[in-house]
């Protein structure tokens, strides 16, 4: 009765607690600070389907919003990867943790990444021109007669 326009199917592995994360761990969870989770657009009417991504889901600080977004970058070439090392426009970055979290980098990086998501992954907005060709009964294609 009901058909989503967005299907997501999502998978998760847990990040556990280790010495170098234990204060990002919650007090309802001993042994995990969060999870994975592996997005796959199953059906989408808006965009290309079978895009897939990773997000970091904090149990302490909830969704990160900038998780997944270096992929997407690296994907349609606003940044580029040589090796560990990341580098946009020419311009050294370093490597990924020493920026992927940063608010600063990525407010200046999403005017540029947004419009080629927006060409690269949305379907058509535009109708494309299909030229009226006269039919007969039997839906076969009549040429003009002049």
């Amino acid at each position: 009765m009901y058909l989503a326009s967005i299907l997501l199917q999502l998978s998760q592995n847990y990040d556990k607690i280790s010495s170098t994360n234990k204060n990002e761990g919650s007090a309802l969870s001993e042994k995990t600070t969060g999870c994975n989770l592996r997005v796959l657009t199953a059906k989408n009417r808006f965009i290309v389907g079978q895009l897939e991504t990773e997000l970091y889901l904090s149990y302490k600080n909830g969704l990160d919003r900038f998780s997944g977004l270096l992929d997407i970058a690296v994907a349609l070439g606003v940044i580029t990867r040589s090796g560990p090392r990341y580098e946009m426009n020419g311009e050294k970055l370093g490597f990924a943790s020493d920026f992927e979290k940063s608010k600063e980098f990525w407010d200046r990086v999403i005017p540029i990444l947004d419009p080629v998501i927006k060409r690269e992954t949305a379907l058509s907005c535009e109708m494309p021109e299909i030229e009226d060709t006269p039919v007969d009964e039997d839906n076969n294609a009549v040429e003009e007669m002049k």
